[in-house]
């Protein structure tokens, strides 16, 4: 009953979306990656600097900076795990296949351990609810207000994002006059998802 890091992707990402945590600092997001240099240079621009930039406003604010300490531990957690999490393993079952055929009756019943008939989708959903109910302590009764935060957490990833683009764009590209039309007619249509967010937020 194979498994690969990207049926993980697959089959987990979109239960942490559905079932989040209330208590998520960002919108969650990210994928496996095979080079090295790539995955180094997304976690830089992807952890390192907000992290440096969130520490940054609480030290403004008079609050303990967290952040950088957080993702130190993070990157010093996945490094340990990394030389297991980067290479393919396959292993015997014989010794398991044959006790399996060795029970009988009722304890064949009662000592369920086929691997095969594990269905993968069930048990990461169990995983991802058995993780937010004991190790992160939120009942199911949290979810709507969850869902609520995961969706504001969106559209600020989003607003985000645009302004990034808009900062490279104002930068690099507002030299000519159709770019300078062109980016009216986006602010226009920005300006009106603008107005429409908090009715969105809302629901």
């Amino acid at each position: 009953n194979r498994i690969t890091w990207g049926d993980i992707e697959r089959i987990a990402f979109p239960l942490l979306l559905h079932y989040p945590s209330a208590e998520i600092f960002r919108y969650p997001g990210g994928n496996f990656k095979e080079n090295r240099l790539f995955n180094d240079i997304c976690s830089f621009f992807d952890h390192i600097i907000p992290a440096y930039f969130f520490d940054a406003l609480m030290a403004l604010t008079g609050r303990k900076r967290i952040m950088v300490r957080i993702y130190e531990k993070l990157h010093r957690a996945t490094g340990a795990l990394e030389w297991f999490t980067t290479r393919e393993w396959k292993f015997s079952a014989n010794n398991v296949l044959m006790l399996i055929d060795q029970l009988k009756g009722v304890d064949k019943e009662t000592f369920h351990f086929d691997i095969r008939d594990l269905h993968w989708p069930t048990y990461w959903e169990d995983y991802v609810l058995g993780s937010r109910k004991y190790i992160l302590k939120e009942d199911n009764s949290s979810l709507p207000k969850a869902r609520s935060n995961l969706r504001r957490m969106y559209l600020m990833h989003k607003l985000i994002g645009f302004l990034i683009m808009y900062g490279i764009w104002h930068r690099f590209l507002l030299r000519t006059h159709a770019a300078r039309r062109l980016w009216l007619l986006l602010s226009s249509l920005v300006m009106k998802l603008f107005s429409i967010l908090p009715a969105i937020a809302n629901t």
